[in-house]
């Protein structure tokens, strides 16, 4: 898209979010070198790294670290932020290196807010509730979040 808005004298710019996990595939390896190949710099990506994918931690599955100087090895622009800051995220997100994508890394904690969440942790994927007594504490949780934010909060029952 970025390629296609520059061939046609287009402006604007094109945001891709992504995790972590997925840098652990080739082709996206492949996509970090075609937008530095073409000087992209009309391109921002996101990462979510919060090390973790869906077999676990990604330290344990393929280590990927560490990642800036690789994407930088393959020219691309890169920023690193504390992914829970709105403002920092709004700003590594202005502004462009003539010719590089700019790779934003924002480490996040992906149980923020939600402490039971940490003994869930690395497989945060597909959380299956092991029995009545797990369902209920997650519920509880939920309802309390609910009421926290001021009912705001659409949610049904977790079985």
């Amino acid at each position: 898209i970025a390629l296609a808005r520059r061939l046609r004298n287009q402006g604007g710019r094109v945001c891709v979010f992504m995790s972590d996990g997925e840098l652990q595939e080739g082709q996206s390896w492949e996509a970090v070198q075609a937008l530095s190949f073409y000087e992209l710099d009309n391109v921002f990506v996101i990462v979510d790294v919060n090390g973790q994918q869906v077999d676990g931690r990604t330290r344990d599955v393929m280590n990927i670290e560490p990642i800036a100087p690789r994407l930088e090895a393959f020219g691309a622009s890169v920023r690193g932020i504390d992914g829970h800051d709105l403002e920092a995220l709004a700003e590594a997100s202005d502004g462009t290196e003539a010719g590089k994508p700019r790779f934003i890394l924002a480490r996040t904690n992906s149980s923020q807010g939600i402490p039971i969440l940490e003994e869930r942790k690395p497989n945060l994927h597909f959380v299956r509730f092991r029995d009545a007594e797990e369902t209920a504490r997650y519920q509880a949780v939920l309802e309390s979040m609910s009421i926290k934010n001021g009912g705001l909060m659409n949610h049904g029952n977790l079985e």
